[in-house]
């Protein structure tokens, strides 16, 4: 498998884009991956769903994390994607302020019988639910959440009352009407929250944000991570990005952003409903039934159990983004999913799978890199032994046999050993990190 972010599934526009961004300024290509999906992800918002079964509609609603040591340029890549979202910001902070102008001019009666204009807004940051309730309201299109250091995001959900935040954005992601209950001014619904979240970590940092429950409730599998495949910082690049490369990036960005959404008499919005080609319908059946017999191998690891019951909703989620993208980018109507948006974001779905069993071994490695012998006696292992080869290794290592089961027993607990019948061992995970 590929372990490398597959920009092949974007159109050209958007692969020089990120191509441009590499090569020119050091950013990871995967980092620009998650801009450019989070952006994208923001700019259609409500205006489509598509329908995987008659009942079961997806919005293209993405969590997303980058993941790096500091100085790789997580912060960065981000904002280099961010542009459109900027250009949009810009246009409506200009026509708030007519609009206020406007608003001033009025007389006081007429004042009275006006509702004063309100800024609205695309990308909010740090604030509580009741904020991003009322902002969402002013555009019941869509608004993004970016972070800079996402950790900060999860600090914020019992900054009230136990988990109830946690619940919040739980079903954020579920794009399920949401009410919030104000005691002074009455309650707010939003039929169709749709509010993407994006921001950058440390990995140090993903044992703070996903140890405890939330790694046992399935918020850590709404996430979607990308690690910086190298690691390190690069040298200095003597090259710069082409003005004609952002210019096309944020034509298109601003194309898919240019369609409105559409609200009836009652103030439901209508969304414009898409769904698979026969073609993209049967490599969807045939990808859902894999992933199935994934899910249900027993030899497949519990830890990515998770991530694979996800998958086939993210699946459908950015299969819609890559439809209205490559719709976009060659100026023709968007009918159907295609099969090329299928098979892109299948492409996706491997590559994030790949990020999250990253994720699974730092958080486990994290757990034991304190302890040297354990650590020292799991990679002295071999990669298939019986239980004589494991204390043949404890000795040689002068390891207690007692601690050296306790440790193997552990292993075994933490799925970095299977053992698929007695008295038989494999690594799950060869070395820990």
């Amino acid at each position: 498998m590929n372990t490398n972010f597959p920009i092949e599934v974007f159109p050209k526009t958007i692969q020089q884009f990120i191509k441009e961004g590499n090569e020119s300024l050091n950013f990871p290509i995967g980092y620009l991956g998650a801009g450019v999906l989070y952006t994208s992800s923001l700019l259609i918002g409500n205006t489509y769903k598509v329908q995987v079964k008659p009942n079961w509609l997806e919005s293209p609603i993405l969590f997303l994390i980058t993941v790096g040591k500091p100085g790789v340029n997580k912060t960065h890549s981000l904002n280099f994607c961010f542009s459109p979202i900027e250009l949009i910001g810009k246009d409506l902070n200009r026509k708030n302020k007519e609009e206020l102008m406007e608003y001033e001019n009025l007389t006081k009666e007429e004042q009275l019988n006006t509702k004063q204009p309100m800024l609205k807004q695309i990308q909010i940051g740090d604030t509580t639910p009741e904020a991003i309730i009322h902002i969402h309201n002013q555009n019941p299109k869509g608004i993004g959440y970016y972070r800079d250091e996402i950790l900060s995001w999860t600090k914020d959900f019992n900054r009230y009352s136990k988990g109830s935040e946690e619940q919040f954005w739980l079903s954020i992601f579920s794009n399920q009407p949401y009410t919030f209950n104000r005691v002074a001014a009455g309650a707010i619904r939003i039929e169709s929250p749709f509010i993407p979240v994006i921001g950058s970590t440390q990995p140090d940092s993903l044992v703070e944000m996903f140890g405890g429950m939330r790694s046992k409730n399935g918020f850590i599998d709404r996430i979607l991570l990308v690690f910086n495949d190298s690691g390190r910082k690069s040298h200095w690049l003597d090259k710069e990005v082409n003005d004609k490369t952002i210019d096309d990036y944020n034509n298109l960005m601003l194309r898919v952003n240019n369609k409105e959404i559409e609200i009836d008499d009652f103030g439901n919005i209508q969304h414009s409903i898409i769904k698979f080609d026969d073609e993209a319908k049967a490599t969807f059946i045939e990808w859902y039934n894999q992933n199935v017999d994934t899910f249900n191998n027993e030899k497949t690891p519990s830890f990515m159990s998770g991530s694979i019951s996800k998958s086939d909703i993210y699946c459908a989620r950015l299969a819609l983004i890559l439809e209205v993208l490559n719709s976009t980018d060659n100026y023709v109507p968007i009918s159907n999913v295609s099969n090329k948006s299928i098979q892109g974001a299948i492409k996706l779905i491997n590559y994030f799978r790949n990020q999250a069993s990253k994720a699974h071994n730092f958080l486990i490695s994290n757990q034991l890199k304190n302890n040297y012998s354990k650590e020292n006696y799991f990679n002295q292992l071999p990669d298939n032994f019986q239980r004589q080869d494991a204390n043949g290794v404890a000795l040689q290592i002068d390891l207690n046999l007692k601690t050296a089961e306790k440790y193997l027993e552990e292993f075994v607990r933490l799925e970095l050993i299977s053992k698929p019948k007695h008295n038989v061992y494999v690594k799950v995970k060869a070395q820990l990190l």
